[in-house]
């Protein structure tokens, strides 16, 4: 008898707390939406777009969400019309039994501003895929320019690095290149303060304009870049430090265990 009203009890349990769920889901799915919030995390980047721009674009897609009963808003829809903005990284949206709409949208931070030989404008951010240029608010990044091919085909199409990356026809794209050397100058806080410009010379060789100096930085290729970088940062703390940024007209890093310094 003790076992019978044991089990008896349990199953009760059960049955009370499933009916409460079944009820807690009816009445949050009736609750309609009071407020909605879009933050954005930037990254440290500069603004590329604003949280009243993606409200437009949401109201545009899906109407005004205030008032509409939770069962009415498809959380995954609101993120996949948000993730078409190509300013956007990633978006994780949420509502809570209130009616809180929580919008949490993590911006592309752009390492580099890309100008190929067609007049196309493109940046490639941090994860390796190229998106538009904002012309209401660029991004004060480092900036490749010269002898560059590739480019996106359109307005809504990307790059991704990676994909080139397994590409054996583009696998040694200068676009490979740019983007390796724009990330690590962006990991490295002086010479994100230091340089200025890459470009891409005739001979596919790369160069450096710094923000200080009126000298070019002779890179050559990308192998190597710790080295390189090294001679380079050691130079501009034991050597201009005494003698001036002045003196020189172009400061070569391509040759192993040298730094050689054209004067003006």
């Amino acid at each position: 008898m003790k076992k019978f009203w044991s089990i008896t009890w349990k199953v009760g349990i059960i049955i009370i707390v499933v009916a409460i769920i079944i009820i807690t889901n009816a009445i949050h799915k009736k609750t309609q939406i009071r407020e909605v919030t879009i933050s954005i995390n930037y990254q440290g980047a500069d603004t590329l777009i604003s949280s009243s721009e993606l409200g437009q674009i949401l109201i545009a897609g899906e109407g005004n969400l205030l008032g509409k009963e939770i069962a009415q808003v498809n959380i995954r829809k609101l993120e996949a019309l948000l993730k078409q903005n190509p300013f956007v990284e990633d978006v994780n949206a949420y509502i809570n039994l209130q009616g809180y709409l929580g919008i949490k949208v993590k911006q592309r931070k752009p390492i580099v501003r890309v100008k190929t030989l067609s007049n196309k404008e493109f940046y490639i951010d941090q994860m390796g895929i190229s998106f538009p240029v904002s012309k209401v608010n660029p991004s004060h990044v480092t900036i490749a320019s010269g002898n560059i091919k590739m480019a996106p085909k359109g307005q809504s199409e990307s790059i991704s690095i990676e994909l080139l990356r397994r590409d054996s026809t583009w696998n040694k794209s200068e676009l490979i290149k740019i983007y390796d050397l724009a990330k690590y100058i962006d990991k490295d806080p002086l010479l994100k303060a230091q340089i200025d410009q890459i470009y891409v010379n005739q001979n596919d060789e790369f160069e450096l304009v710094p923000k200080v100096g009126d000298h070019i930085i002779l890179l050559g290729d990308v192998n190597d870049l710790d080295e390189k970088f090294e001679k380079l940062v050691a130079l501009y703390k034991q050597g201009f430090s005494n003698i001036g940024w002045s003196l020189y007209s172009a400061i070569n890093l391509k040759y192993k265990n040298q730094v050689v310094c054209t004067k003006k």
